[in-house]
């Protein structure tokens, strides 16, 4: 496993290129948006434990030899639940907040 961090660091970069990107396309109106920053302090939390993942897990010598601890179990679940946030956050950001290119405008959920 610890040799597709490549993988997951190049589909990580490649996201955040093309997110800022997006992000550039409608500034005024993203940026004024709280969903965004709970989107980016997830991303942040995940990518911090993606790191301490790497090191403490998969830097571990004895990782074949012994049974998986319940740190890595518990980095393996935080990892899950901030991910899962970034997504959600990035998602509600539809629903909720300014319309893009309507100034005063919000989305309304039905």
């Amino acid at each position: 496993m610890a040799k597709f961090y490549r993988v997951m660091w190049l589909a990580f970069w490649i996201n955040a290129l093309s997110g800022t990107a997006l992000l550039a396309a409608d500034a005024t109106t993203k940026l004024t948006e709280p969903g965004l920053y709970f989107k980016l302090g997830f991303i942040a939390l995940a990518v911090t434990t993606m790191i301490l993942i790497r090191r403490r897990v998969f830097g571990n010598p004895s990782l074949d030899l012994s049974p998986v601890t319940s740190g890595a179990k518990l980095l393996a679940v935080t990892s899950l639940v901030f991910w899962t946030g970034a997504i959600t956050a990035g998602r509600l950001m539809a629903y909720f907040g300014p319309v893009s290119g309507a100034p005063g405008l919000k989305n309304r959920i039905p």
